[in-house]
């Protein structure tokens, strides 16, 4: 029989293994996943000379989106005017962004 203190000791190591393998990569890989937490981030980059402004669930699903397109994503604070859906829709880096047609 496994103690409650055990056993929360076990949950605990377990759920920060879990989470560091979730975040780990090495500095020339992308992050593979990010957390599904709705925290949106407004981020525009200048691309093929054309203002790209795009809307992210979160930090990481743009930082993932910098790091596999290579693209120098800003984040834009106030109102957030996204770009054509087309647009945005390339640099998806998941089902995590959204755009609409300003």
């Amino acid at each position: 029989h496994i103690s409650p203190k055990m056993n929360s000791l076990i949950v605990i190591f377990g759920f920060l293994f879990i989470s560091t393998q979730i975040v780990a990569t090495t500095e020339s890989e992308c992050p593979e996943i990010c957390l599904a937490i709705y925290s949106p981030v407004c981020e525009e980059a200048m691309i093929n000379g054309k203002l790209v402004r795009c809307l992210f669930s979160n930090s990481c699903e743009a930082g993932r989106s910098a790091c596999l397109h290579e693209i120098n994503w800003r984040q834009k604070e106030g109102k957030c005017e996204t770009s054509p859906d087309h647009l945005c829709r390339q640099y998806l880096s998941s089902k995590n962004i959204t755009s609409k047609v300003s």
